[in-house]
């Protein structure tokens, strides 16, 4: 039987526009999706007279409205709740409750069908229709029915006290789903290993963590401390948790003896309660991870240069001799030493999942910033500068053996030749030239002429334009198939004028028609032509070969003008001359300079290129060493590098070095105007993740996402064979919807089926044994409501493989000398260079599986791994649906974007799902509009059946959370944290969930507190002919719901 369908009487935000005649849909079947889901009609929409038509009976019926048809009066009778709809076939007058409405178009008949104009959907039963003009789609969303808004309109739930004591045990609760995914004891299995780009123990069982993080002062718990934390961590799921900032020597959060001179030796009261700790996660079988260096800095006694002012050496502990030997040595006493709770040393003991050298550590981003040169602000060390120079030339004199020999690779010899065929208009300017028309723009006239030439030859002339001031793409005069090397510089010239100055402005680039992806690392001119002739000029660094890109073209946009002609005369683009050496420069004397990021432009491909490869060397190496030590002391677990990539070139060196791949995401990380992790001068955007990261970015031509990227940025960075592992992520507190990002991160983390998963942070910074119940750090976990509340959830998802992995598979294919020398203009992470080819669109991450894959013949281009077709499609949709077509990511209708989760095991609605019904194939919600109109409602399964047929499952509520009395600045820091307890908006309303009830007596909704007790039953009510169970939210006091079948 059709599932229920709701609609509201409340009238939302009438449609005032559709699509004209003249659409491009005009002609195509047009498609209708009523709350998510995609609809079939016998009779599809169509457009007359510039109306959007739709069918009445089949649109109503979903939104739940009874339909009647009386053949003989030939009118049509639609009933929903208190509303009333008649009208007459060949009338524009309909009826709603007696009162007429006149309609844009007359209701008539088509194949048999009554089809009505679209605005008369939200006229008369209040639902929000949105015409999707990119997808020639309608989409409609219904409001809530009117019992639902009745039966909260005089008892909305206020805010509640949503508090967590992290020290209450929910052991044995059914918040506790510690005995569906942990294997006590952690390492029954031996040690981990890595196989087929997974991780596998040696019974061949494969392994996955879901982990979080705990650092610094964090490490060090009393006994007492250390058996409620890590049964805290086991029954919210984790089965594994990154132990980072052990070389701190901060007094009391590291384990380095902060009593002597130098850093050389452990603090056994830290190492012992460490031990305790890793043998109480053993105890419960979760595994621990150790970041071996990420906070260490150097006393006197370490006979390390500047010790009292490198800090943490980032970067520079990755080419000191000095330093690599010292973390060596901490590595050695650590990982040696005889944990007396478990009688194993760290390295014999295989509750060590896996190792990294260091964290967040880099060489390519000091360079980019600056800091490896003396003069930046941000400057290392002169010390530091002068070794890296000597290792520079050495370098240099390994590879060339001489500078007459480097002098040759490093020569530029230059092509004088121009790239742009007839780029004087000397003869037919139709065989070299096109003139694109759109969105209304008209050009009367196009000639070549000599009347008026700035040398007195021809010139082409486009006559009377008429433009709609939309886009430069309106009106565009391109000559295509222009072949560029990636790496060099290029000179674009041309004369130009106008016969409306004031009017009129010219952007030229060079770029791909078909993708607007620009080939100049998005350098363009913008003009304002003049009356006379004026020649313009601009360079750029190509970032593509383009020279098989037929659609590589030269552009002019004039989509901006007001009429009047354009007149363009002897257009060139031409290889710039570049710098080889600079003054005093002789590798014979050893005083060649490492090229400065800044300056890369203004010096040959090769001399960068060789500087690329010194820093790639450099890395490798050290990563080689670090390596060899930790097998040579006897570390048998997997080992990564580092993590935070900048380009292919670092990520190709950490392939080579690790064993698996890792890295850390944030979004809306908060950044520091002036002191660094100064609580009370912070910025934040305060964006909701799935409104804002899914949209397109006109800025890169739609083809990549918004500021924060988010996991686009991540998956990118995968490697093809080895296991991947996010180490860290986070959407942090005061983010308002910071409880996006766990939905977001399970689920596609399952589709990319990446290997680990670790939340930072579960305590960082803070004291166990507090009475502070207030929010008080960006990242903390242990008292967080929001995380609290869907952990467990998320875990069973996570561990269990509740969703699919990706059916297809892209990779993205390097040759490692092209990355070598692309640096230069892939050097630094961004939006438009990060991806290959033309570049493929980040929208590919939400659908298929994406990785890298080194040492290759050649790069890929984009048609390697799309079709044209594919790649539109993915460019222009709003609705991103995952190849398994579990996840759909939804940003089609404003303000009902959302993420929807669908699977067997496991379903959730997390986004702007206030106000309308939101719908999975088991869920669906009815939750009022709030003050914060997003939230998260997740429902899982927790007994190893699916949801159609389990009798235990738990449902997360989560919104907004916040400190009672906290106060914003307009940078969305925190002037005031407030106090405790933590606040939560509730989602008052109904949900469905469908599930067999053959047999089942009762269905119960427990509401549980924090601690995972029996608060109250929340009101049920059972539909056994749709197998429906509906619940009632209101008045929560806690997000936690346990439902269960008697």
């Amino acid at each position: 039987m059709k599932p229920k369908r709701y609609a509201s009487i409340l009238i939302i935000a009438l449609l005032t526009s559709f699509m004209s005649a003249g659409s491009s849909f005009a002609q195509k079947e047009i498609g209708v999706v009523i709350d998510g889901q995609v609809q079939k009609f016998t009779q599809p929409p169509a457009i007359v007279e510039g109306n959007t038509l739709v069918p009445l009976r089949g649109v109503f019926e979903e939104l739940e409205a009874k339909v009647e048809w009386d053949p003989k009066n030939q009118t049509v009778v639609a009933v929903k709740d208190k509303t009333t709809i008649k009208l007459t076939i060949n009338s524009d007058l309909a009826y709603v409750n007696g009162s007429p409405i006149r309609l844009t178009a007359k209701a008539r008949t088509m194949n048999g069908t009554t089809m009505v104009p679209l605005r008369f959907i939200s006229e008369s039963l209040g639902a929000k229709v949105v015409w999707d003009n990119k997808n020639g789609r309608v989409l409609i969303t219904s409001g809530l029915p009117g019992k639902v808004t009745e039966q909260f309109a005089s008892a909305r739930t206020a805010d509640y006290n949503a508090n967590v004591k992290w020290e209450e045990s929910t052991l044995g609760t059914p918040l506790d789903v510690s005995g569906l995914v942990l294997d006590a004891p952690a390492g029954k299995y031996g040690f981990v290993t890595v196989k087929n780009g997974h991780f596998y123990f040696s019974n061949g069982k494969r392994i996955k963590f879901w982990g979080t993080n705990i650092g610094l002062n964090g490490l060090y718990p009393t006994h007492e401390e250390a058996v409620k934390i890590t049964d805290k961590i086991a029954t919210l799921g984790f089965n594994a948790v990154r132990l980072i900032g052990m070389d701190a020597t901060e007094p009391n959060i590291g384990l380095i003896d902060r009593t002597k001179d130098h850093t050389q030796a452990l603090d056994l009261a830290n190492l012992d309660r460490f031990h305790y700790l890793i043998s109480e996660f053993k105890k419960r079988g979760i595994y621990v991870v150790l970041s071996l260096n990420a906070d260490r800095t150097y006393k006197s006694g370490d006979e390390v240069a500047n010790s009292d002012s490198v800090g943490r050496a980032k970067g520079i502990n990755l080419f000191d001799d000095r330093m690599i030997e010292l973390n060596q040595q901490f590595n050695q006493l650590m990982l040696s030493a005889k944990n007396p709770y478990t009688g194993l040393s760290l390295k014999e003991d295989p509750v060590v999942a896996m190792m990294e050298m260091t964290n967040e550590n880099q060489l390519f981003e000091k360079w980019v910033d600056g800091s490896l040169e003396a003069t930046s602000r941000t400057a290392i060390p002169v010390y530091y500068v002068q070794q890296l120079n000597k290792k520079y030339n050495q370098f240099l004199l390994g590879k060339y053996g001489s500078h007459s020999v480097l002098s040759k690779a490093w020569s530029n010899p230059v092509s004088s030749f121009n790239l742009i065929a007839n780029g004087d208009f000397e003869t037919d300017y139709t065989k070299t030239w096109s003139i694109d028309q759109r969105n209304g723009l008209n050009v009367a006239e196009v000639i070549r002429t000599k009347s008026g030439t700035v040398d007195g030859s021809n010139y082409l002339s486009v006559g009377n334009i008429l433009s709609p001031f939309k886009s430069f793409d309106d009106g565009v005069i391109r000559q295509s198939g222009v072949k560029l090397v990636k790496g060099k510089t290029y000179e674009v010239s041309f004369d130009v004028r106008t016969s409306i100055p004031a009017k009129s402005t010219l952007r030229v680039e060079v770029k791909n028609v078909a993708t607007n992806y620009n080939y100049g690392l998005d350098k363009y001119e913008t003009v304002l032509p003049s009356k006379k002739w004026k020649r313009y000029k601009y360079t750029f660094v190509a970032n593509e070969n383009t020279s098989k890109i037929p659609d590589a073209s030269l552009t002019y946009g004039f989509g901006y003008f007001g009429g009047g002609n354009l007149d363009i005369d002897n257009v060139q683009i031409k290889e710039v001359q570049l710098k080889v050496f600079g003054s005093g420069e002789n590798l014979d004397r050893g005083t060649v300079k490492r090229t400065i990021w800044g300056e890369r432009f203004q010096y040959v491909l090769q001399r960068t290129a060789d500087t690329t490869e010194f820093y790639y060397s450099l890395l490798t190496s050290t990563f080689a060493s670090y390596k060899q030590h930790l097998r040579t002391i006897g570390v048998k677990v997997p080992i990564t590098t580092s993590q935070n990539y900048r380009n292919n070139v670092e990520i190709m060196a950490r392939a080579v070095s690790g064993d698996y791949m890792s890295g850390h995401v944030y979004w809306d990380h908060p950044e520091f105007p002036a002191k660094q992790w100064d609580k009370y001068n912070f910025t934040m955007k305060n964006e909701s993740m799935i409104k804002t990261a899914a949209q397109s970015s006109t800025e890169f031509g739609n083809r990549y996402w918004g500021y924060g990227k988010f996991l686009q940025y991540i998956a990118l960075t995968r490697v093809e064979g080895m296991p991947f592992v996010i180490g860290e992520w986070r959407q942090p507190y005061p983010n308002d919807t910071e409880f996006e990002a766990l939905s977001v991160i399970s689920a596609y983390g399952q589709l990319q089926d990446w290997d680990g998963i670790f939340a930072f942070n579960f305590c960082d910074n803070c004291s166990y044994g507090s009475s502070d119940e207030r929010l008080d750090y960006w990242f903390n976990i242990y008292n967080s409501p929001s995380m609290l509340a869907q952990l467990p959830s998320y875990a069973v998802s996570f561990l269990k493989g509740h969703i699919k992995p990706a059916v297809k598979s892209a990779v993205y294919k390097y040759n490692n000398s092209e990355v070598v020398r692309g640096n230069i203009v892939d050097g630094y992470l961004n939006n438009n260079n990060f991806n290959i080819g033309q570049g493929v669109p980040a929208w590919l991450f939400l659908k298929h599986r994406v990785s890298k894959k080194f040492n290759e013949a050649r790069t890929s281009l984009e048609t390697d791994i799309l079709t044209h077709e594919e790649d539109t499609n993915l460019v222009n949709t709003t609705r991103h649906v995952s190849d398994t077509g579990e996840i759909v990511w939804d940003v089609s209708m404003p303000g009902s974007e959302h993420l929807a989760i669908d699977t067997d095991y496991t379903q959730a609605l997390t986004g702007f799902i206030t106000g309308k019904i939101m719908r999975t194939s088991s869920l669906t919600t009815m939750i009022l509009d709030a003050e914060y109109p997003y939230g998260s409602i997740s429902l899982q399964s927790i007994d190893s059946k699916p949801i159609r047929t389990s009798p235990k499952m738990l449902l997360a509520v989560v919104s907004r959370q916040y400190n009672k009395g906290q106060k914003k600045t307009a940078n969305n820091g925190l002037s005031t944290y407030g106090i405790g307890p933590v606040m939560m908006q509730p989602l008052d309303g109904v949900i469905e969930i469908k599930t067999d009830l053959f047999g089942v007596k009762e269905v119960k909704a427990t509401q549980l507190s924090a601690n995972g007790q029996e608060v109250r039953t929340l009101p049920v009510a059972l539909d056994r002919v749709n197998n429906t169970v509906m619940i009632t939210l209101q008045a929560l006091t806690s997000p936690h719901i346990y439902i269960t079948k008697i």
